[in-house]
């Protein structure tokens, strides 16, 4: 699971990943060298953190909605329509990685840890920035999407690591 950050201060917008992927069985390291952002249409862009197969597919299926969306670019449409598409998508690779025998793809698919993350950022259809964050778990053997969205004109920061909260110690607390 990727580090992704999203900052968002008045009209300004940072959105940041590491870039980091790890082999499908997190035997090692993949790629130190990985894209993690990309821009879905004009001003608007998308951060996965998650299986491979499932960050090509978000980023594929929201550049589509977008296109098929026109013009002005709405997030909350292009959020809303990705969460509903990625659901069934993420419950196909939860049955694919029940066989799994390592312990990190054991606490995705028993519900310990985040299954698969995202950021969406850019404008709604009425010009606000901001940014909707997606974070998918196992909870009774479903995959279930909790979403926070974010289009005030104050200070946000939100953030999703992989390691779980406690374990972070002090830097949790930020």
């Amino acid at each position: 699971m990727s580090t992704m950050i999203c900052l968002k201060e008045g009209d300004t917008l940072c959105l940041c990943t590491d870039s980091r992927f790890m082999k499908h069985d997190y035997s090692g390291i993949a790629s130190d060298e990985e894209q993690k952002i990309f821009e879905v249409a004009p001003e608007t862009f998308l951060a996965t953190s998650g299986r491979k197969m499932v960050c090509d597919f978000q980023v594929a299926r929201a550049r589509k909605i977008a296109d098929e969306l026109g013009a002005p670019t709405d997030i909350q449409l292009i959020g809303e329509a990705l969460k509903c598409e990625s659901l069934s998508c993420l419950m196909e690779l939860l049955e694919l990685l029940k066989s799994q025998p390592d312990e990190i793809t054991r606490q995705a698919v028993t519900g310990q840890s985040l299954l698969h993350g995202s950021i969406l950022v850019g404008r709604t259809a009425s010009g606000k920035l901001g940014f909707i964050a997606h974070s998918y778990r196992v909870q009774a053997g479903k995959v279930e999407c909790e979403e926070e969205a974010y289009f005030d004109r104050r200070r946000k920061i939100q953030f999703t690591v992989a390691t779980p909260l406690q374990l972070l110690g002090a830097a949790g607390q930020f």
